[in-house]
């Protein structure tokens, strides 16, 4: 019986000892950057020297190829919010117009007309993190995110930060942008956020999601672009500072990222200066975004990470075990655009107005700056893009009747931020 025992001790010593489940963090901070380039963050070999993202960063990760799913700050939230693709498509190969029922991209799953922006038939990520037994704040400074809408579902704690009259006083419309502008800065933003996170129960684990919008500003606030990432860095900064006095960062998970990048009058093959980030097309500096986390969020390494897939990586990091929702391959990107269609895969990617007059293939790995055109030199990849995006316009198309007009309430959201005069 001695040697049995012996043997079996042996038998069961040589098995690896399986690795325990990580626990879920104890609390998880999402910070969202309106309109910050990847390029302008110092964590990722950007110009700019930004010591509190790379804070961030430094016993986590830096995610290389993470870009946004849309160049505007409803598609791309309404993405990460739902971890499904955003897309203008309606059938028969027409595009849908754009106002505040479809600027979510997410109409195909709207169940009627009176659907809010993301449809109530999709989970959001504050309810999966409510579900799992996390209490969700968001406190957002961006016009196109309050309400309705229908980002503060599953949201326990919801705060608008200066919140515009509806209609704007029109005989105001230049001065209005740069008074909210200020109203909403992320001074305000983090004192909002303190002062909602005072009044939580100290028992029970937090989902903090924070919107900052100074650096979409930059224009209205008259600050250099780099300036105001600066500034924004320094916020975050305070913010960290103060979290860490309340003892909420320990054991805790922090994600920051951004909705989308920012045009600086770079010239790509169109041959036009591109400023801002209205898109069509989409070059690269609308869609590449900084992605840093505090704890490891990637397993697979340096894989595309697009706003949808941060719904799922927040969940799995929380203890969800269910796999997100997938609409598009893991590896691709489709924008689905007003004028134009754009798909990324690996080094290639193609983008074509939806007229059928303009065409464009770009080598990404030796043309970064997407500066010249080799549909010509590749025949097979276009043809194998063009079809691909066929599929998906077709896949990800809606149905049904639409608004063709801007509401007045819509207008007046786009004028609040200096879109509209």
């Amino acid at each position: 019986m001695l040697l049995l025992a012996l043997a079996l001790g042996a038998a069961n010593c040589s098995r690896p000892i399986p690795e325990p489940e990580p626990e879920p963090p104890r609390n998880i901070f999402l910070l969202v950057v309106d309109t910050l380039r990847r390029d302008h963050v110092s964590a990722h070999g950007g110009s700019v020297r930004t010591p509190n993202i790379d804070r961030i960063a430094r016993r986590g990760q830096v995610i290389a190829e993470a870009v946004s799913s849309f160049h505007q700050t409803t598609m791309s939230m309404g993405a990460l919010f739902t971890g499904r693709t955003p897309s203008l498509e309606w059938t028969d190969g027409d595009r849908l117009d754009w106002n505040g029922k479809t600027w979510c991209g997410l109409t195909r799953f709207a169940r009627g007309a009176d659907d809010d922006c993301i449809p109530s038939s999709l989970p959001t990520l504050a309810e999966g993190m409510r579900a799992l037994g996390y209490r969700t704040i968001g406190v957002v400074a961006n016009e196109l995110l309050y309400e309705p809408g229908g980002y503060r579902r599953g949201f326990d704690e919801w705060r608008e930060v200066a919140r515009a009259p509806f209609p704007p006083d029109r005989n105001r419309r230049y001065a209005l942008p740069r008074r909210l502008a200020i109203s909403r800065r992320a001074s305000k933003v983090n004192a909002e956020v303190l002062k909602v996170l005072e009044a939580q129960p100290e028992d029970q684990p937090l989902f903090v999601y924070v919107h900052y919008i100074d650096v979409h500003e930059y224009g209205v606030l008259k600050r250099p672009y780099a300036k105001a990432v600066e500034l924004l860095d320094a916020d975050i900064g305070r913010l960290l500072e103060a979290l860490e006095e309340k003892d909420l960062l320990r054991d805790s998970l922090i994600v920051l990222t951004s909705d989308h990048g920012e045009e600086l009058y770079e010239t790509h093959a169109l041959e036009t200066q591109a400023r801002a980030h209205f898109g069509n097309p989409s070059f690269e500096p609308v869609l590449r975004v900084p992605l840093v986390s505090s704890q490891p969020l990637l397993q697979e390494g340096e894989a595309l990470v697009r706003s949808q897939d941060l719904y799922g990586l927040l969940l799995q990091a929380a203890g969800a075990v269910a796999p997100p929702p997938r609409d598009t391959e893991r590896d691709e990107l489709f924008v689905s655009e007003h004028d134009f269609q754009t798909y990324r895969r690996g080094r290639w990617k193609s983008t074509r107005r939806r007229d059928g007059k303009t065409s464009m293939l770009f080598d990404l790995q030796t043309d970064p700056g997407e500066k010249r055109d080799v549909s010509d030199s590749h025949p097979g990849i276009v043809a194998e893009h063009q079809a691909r995006m066929d599929q998906l316009g077709s896949s990800l198309a809606a149905t049904g009747k639409q608004s063709a007009t801007l509401s007045e309430s819509d207008a007046a959201r786009l004028r609040a931020l200096g879109y509209l005069e």
